[in-house]
């Protein structure tokens, strides 16, 4: 724009080879920053759900074949690392469930002794290739028959088979028609209508392809083979849009969020009539009071962010506009939200940010990489950022 403004953006390429730099340098994994202020009717690599959503691993992958194996869902790094229950191959956190992240590079995938890479897969490639993740199989491996998923054989299973054996093979061979498809040109999204994308009520269960009860994720599964054009996609939309879709409410929509404020969770005051708090008066021995009172200084306060706030919008399932959206804006949009600047300050500059390395800022101890993000709220120019 004016020949002086360069826009850049990731695809499925570009992410995939910063993916590979993290994982060459043993970084602790990748992320997608600020997806809340990707506008709305456009899509973020491949996600049809604002990030963190349920649209139940339903994308292209961002992962190569052997990435995608070691990439699991969970509530943190040790829980996704430790249950390694529930697979991510695509390399984000659409495929896994509300309040769980997509971890890559875990130790889940590894195989027993099996090197990464070297375990067996249904389908030829992850990459250009999905799984029919829902559909049961029957399977035998080891001399023994086992009833299971085409999901749960692919990250389970087979785990402990290597990629070039007998019994891989003839599990290709057996399973890898009903269980795998090659990604679609335009895929079929259930929460989408023409360029307009919305969350998806995983919380709500509908009446699925095969006539059984699902919920509405499960469904999107099972649309994600088909084209966005075919008879199949249009008639299942068209029946469960209204059920399972909706916009999700977002603290601070089209405006930055500063995810590092806290807030301290303080208990109300029961008060009466006169505005004054209500003391209910019995007798108690005192050795009891002494007790409450050691009890209560032992609880911790209960505190949260602005990232906890917004996040809780989401993992709610609060619509847009709705009274609980409106009232959460009006008690802290003020302090939470921000206009991006023109001209950002930066901490460092050009010189490499030490992130992790802790100094004191506004009197509090924080890490510089907390302060180079509060910093990035100010225009360049401003005094905040000058000194």
């Amino acid at each position: 724009k004016d020949g002086n403004q360069l826009i850049s953006y990731d695809n499925i390429e570009t992410f995939k080879t910063k993916v590979d730099y993290a994982t060459k340098k043993c970084l602790g994994g990748t992320m997608i920053w600020a997806i809340d202020m990707i506008p709305l009717g456009t899509q973020s690599s491949g996600s049809s759900s604002g990030g963190g959503g349920e649209s139940g691993g339903s994308v292209q992958s961002l992962l190569t074949e052997e990435q995608s194996v070691l990439a699991y869902c969970g509530t943190s790094w040790d829980d996704a690392s430790s249950t390694c229950s529930r697979p991510c191959p695509s390399g984000l956190s659409d495929d896994c469930d509300k309040g769980e992240t997509c971890f890559a590079g875990t130790p889940c995938g590894a195989g027993g002794v099996i090197p990464v890479g070297e375990t067996c897969r249904i389908c030829p490639d992850s990459t250009s290739h999905g799984i029919r993740s829902w559909i049961d199989v029957e399977v035998e491996v080891d001399g023994a028959s086992t009833s299971t998923t085409c999901g749960e054989l692919d990250y389970g299973v087979l785990r402990t088979v290597t990629k070039d054996s007998e019994t891989c093979d003839k599990v290709r061979l057996d399973l890898s028609e009903k269980c795998c498809y090659m990604y679609p040109q335009d895929q079929c999204l259930l929460c989408r209508k023409g360029r307009e994308y919305l969350n998806i009520r995983s919380d709500v269960n509908v009446t699925s392809l095969d006539g059984t009860e699902a919920p509405c994720s499960l469904v999107n599964q099972m649309i994600a083979p088909e084209e966005d054009d075919s008879e199949l996609c249009v008639t299942t939309r068209d029946n469960l849009f209204d059920s399972c879709c909706y916009r999700a409410c977002n603290l601070c929509e089209g405006k930055g969020l500063r995810w590092w404020v806290e807030f301290e969770e303080q208990e109300e005051e029961e008060e009466d009539g006169d505005g004054r708090g209500l003391q209910e008066v019995t007798e108690v021995d005192t050795n009891d009071v002494e007790e409450v009172e050691e009890e209560s200084e032992e609880d911790p306060i209960e505190t949260k962010t602005c990232s906890s706030i917004d996040a809780s919008l989401y993992a709610d399932f609060i619509v847009a506009g709705s009274d609980q959206c409106l009232e959460t804006k009006a008690m802290y949009q003020s302090d939470c939200c921000y206009t991006f600047p023109t001209n950002a300050c930066s901490l460092c500059g050009e010189q490499t940010l030490l992130w992790a390395t802790e100094v004191e800022y506004e009197g509090k101890t924080v890490s510089c990489g907390v302060a180079d993000n509060i910093l990035n709220t100010e225009e360049e120019s401003s005094p905040a950022c000058t000194t």
